[in-house]
């Protein structure tokens, strides 16, 4: 009993030292792992340095002394354009339809440096065009860069002609200045009614007072004026980004994507001049009323369904006017679909009674019957108060 015992404690202890000397090799091995590694990351970091000094000896012989400027945002490979996405703190579109939240130092700041960075992207290219960087020079994978950067600056200026697209009928500028408004445009920039990116256009006459689509004056409540004064403030920073952009591409001999993108200045600044002349002349006197609308020979019969129906749409509907004498009968081909008639919601508000167009329609059903009267859908028609 005592041999076996004693035969057990050797191989325990045996064990112990086996385990003992497997950890010493595996440090010894760790060590020279973590030697090697160092030794790596030293050359690495020395070919490093001497790749990042001739990349900017490089530079410095294409770009002069100043060397390359930072990239801005709005030019960096994650930058993109999506019209429909305002969530996107890297979408442009986001940045440029709230520009009436950003200070003007901010957006001269951001001007500063994309016109720096842009003009080092052209001298890179041109230098390229010119054999004096080739696919051995460091400066290679940067003129990479510059096409992917000059794509973005147009982006970036294309959507600001976008946004001024709407805003340039009837109306003449010349350096800033307006020179004759016979009709302009305007594009109020909102959240409701259509979701995030609606939008509402309206008119405004040459005497430069907001008029609605039949050329009638009107005059905007405080929501839509809120809205309307977002969009001059919006426009006084594209005039920051957009001021002499003729200057900066005689300079860099850039090729111009678009013969507009020269003008848009003048474009922001028609745009807050006649919408900014507007604001301060909107008043509830520029109100033009026109007589209230006579009731059609439907209206008495359909007059209390069709309340009731509007009612339901709107609860400050005070009442209604059916216009219609008879049925619109509506055919697919030689079937018939539905019948509408047409008139009016009556809303009063602080400035009177405001007419809205409005229709009312039956669903064909067969053999000559009509089901239930219900809201119809109704063409783009301008809203009137009436005397």
């Amino acid at each position: 009993m005592t041999l076996v015992v004693v035969f057990i404690g050797n191989v325990a202890i045996n064990a112990q030292l086996g385990g003992v000397l497997n950890k010493a090799k595996g440090m010894a091995k760790g060590a020279a792992e973590n030697v090697a590694r160092k030794q790596k990351e030293k050359a690495d970091k020395k070919v490093k340095e001497v790749k990042d000094k001739a990349t900017q000896k490089a530079i410095d012989k294409i770009l002069g002394s100043a060397g390359r400027p930072d990239c801005p945002w709005t030019m960096d490979e994650k930058a993109g354009y999506n019209a429909n996405d305002r969530s996107d703190p890297n979408n442009i579109n986001t940045y440029l339809w709230s520009l009436e939240n950003v200070s003007d130092e901010d957006v001269q700041a951001l001007r500063d440096q994309m016109d720096a960075r842009m003009k080092s992207d052209v001298k890179l290219l041109k230098a390229r065009e010119e054999g004096l960087i080739n696919s051995n020079n460091p400066l290679w994978n940067e003129t990479m860069r510059a096409q992917v950067e000059l794509k973005k600056w147009d982006t970036f200026y294309a959507a600001i002609n976008q946004m001024l697209s709407i805003a340039i009928s009837n109306v003449s500028v010349d350096n800033g200045g307006l020179k004759g408004v016979m009709e302009a445009q305007y594009l109020i920039h909102h959240n409701k009614g259509g979701g995030v990116g609606a939008f509402a256009v309206g008119h405004i006459g040459g005497d430069c007072k907001f008029v609605d689509l039949g050329g009638n004056g009107t005059f905007l409540d405080d929501e839509k004026l809120n809205h309307a004064k977002s969009a001059v403030e919006r426009m006084k920073k594209i005039k920051i980004l957009c001021y002499n952009l003729k200057g900066l591409y005689e300079e860099t001999g850039y090729k111009i994507a678009s013969e507009r993108f020269p003008v848009l200045y003048n474009l922001a600044s028609m745009y807050a001049g006649v919408v900014g002349a507007a604001i301060e002349k909107n008043t509830p006197e520029n109100i033009e009323r026109q007589p209230r609308p006579k009731a059609g020979s439907l209206h008495s019969s359909l007059k209390a369904k069709a309340l009731a129906i509007a009612k339901e749409q709107n609860p400050n509907v005070s009442d209604v006017i059916i216009v219609s004498s008879s049925w619109d009968v509506k055919k697919k081909g030689a079937v018939i679909t539905h019948r509408s008639v047409y008139g009016y919601y009556l809303v009063k508000d602080q400035h009177g009674t405001k007419c809205m167009r409005r229709a009312w329609t039956q669903d064909y059903q067969g053999n000559g019957k009509y089901g239930a009267l219900r809201a119809g859908g109704v063409g783009v028609e301008a809203d009137f108060y009436i005397k």
